[in-house]
């Protein structure tokens, strides 16, 4: 019976031990992601501040485009002095709106990036909740092995007090039974 004790003692602590390490492993899980979360949250601003800086830059081209094409060709060439100035100021239109087009396609870009980022934290934050439970989950086991240790200890104390009860009766019929023996 102490050899069965010893083994079932033993399995409630490799038991118990098997758990906590799994508590650690979700422990650091838990912080990798939440490393994770924050890393996408500062993409994700960096992102956006990203995006309003493009959207103003290009609100200023769009101001100074508007402004540029509301003189025609005849006023544009007619305000210049020569052929040579006027060539230069359609040029210019010419690179104001080429950049707004890719400003354009840079806020297009960065809002497919920042929408994908969104959609990974969502991702980082339903796997970090999962990871919560599964710690919730494993630390009510662990708290099952030490309860079901304990009782097994417990148990084991009332037996084994039963028995000192039965050894100190043994003895004591021992002893009354030696006594008999030295009387007759």
């Amino acid at each position: 019976q102490a050899a069965s004790l010893k083994n079932e003692v033993f399995l409630f602590e490799t038991q118990i031990k098997s758990i906590e390490l799994q508590i650690q492993a979700k422990e650091t899980q838990i912080e990798d992601t939440n490393l994770q979360i924050t890393e996408l949250q500062r993409q994700i601003d960096r992102r956006k501040a990203e995006i309003q800086d493009n959207k103003n830059v290009l609100k200023q081209l769009l101001i100074e485009l508007h402004q540029t094409d509301n003189n025609s060709f005849i006023q544009l060439m007619l305000g210049t002095a020569d052929f040579s100035n006027f060539l230069d100021q359609l040029q210019y239109t010419n690179s104001v709106q080429d950049k707004v087009y890719q400003i354009v396609q840079n806020i297009k870009s960065a809002k497919n990036k920042l929408e994908a980022q969104q959609v990974n934290l969502t991702v980082e934050l339903r796997k970090q909740e999962e990871l919560k439970d599964q710690l919730k989950l494993t630390q009510g086991n662990l708290t099952q092995q030490r309860q079901d240790k304990q009782r097994l200890l417990d148990k084991t104390k009332g037996i084994e007090k039963n028995y000192q009860k039965l050894l100190v009766s043994s003895q004591a019929d021992q002893a009354s039974l030696e006594a008999e023996i030295n009387d007759l």
